[in-house]
């Protein structure tokens, strides 16, 4: 968690080691598929624990980054997509927007920002944070 703010508050170093270990996750998972009777939705569990998990963990912190930032991320969610429903590398991922997991990433942070926001006017987030706001 120390490598997410560097000097220039780009966020280039967490992003890139990010998006290296999550490929790293998903190489390991299509390897293992092969091996074991995985159905698509114990394979999007998989998925979900090793790589996505890590994709939506502290995003709001990247909020206001330029698009060429967020596609790096973007791509990794787009493999993973491909991986769980079975698709090839050379198919759109347009149809797969349309499952809730795989909401495009830039909509995931500004829903995140949304959904905390409105818990603080719904007092449901603790009484130090809506002090804060």
């Amino acid at each position: 968690m120390g490598d997410i703010l560097d000097s220039s508050l780009s966020m280039d170093q967490h992003i890139n080691n990010n998006v290296k270990i999550m490929y790293f996750e998903l190489r390991r998972i299509s390897q293992m598929r092969s091996f074991l009777p995985f159905s698509t939705s114990k394979l999007k569990i998989i998925v979900s624990a090793l790589v996505l998990s890590r994709l939506d963990y502290c995003n709001s912190l990247l909020a206001g980054l330029p698009n060429n930032k967020i596609y790096k991320l973007q791509r990794v969610q787009n493999c993973a997509a491909r991986l769980v429903l079975g698709k090839s590398h050379y198919d759109d991922t347009k149809d797969m927007i349309r499952i809730p997991q795989w909401l495009p990433v830039r909509a995931k942070i500004e829903y995140k920002i949304a959904l905390f926001c409105f818990g603080v006017f719904e007092s449901s987030v603790p009484l130090y944070i809506q002090h804060l706001l």
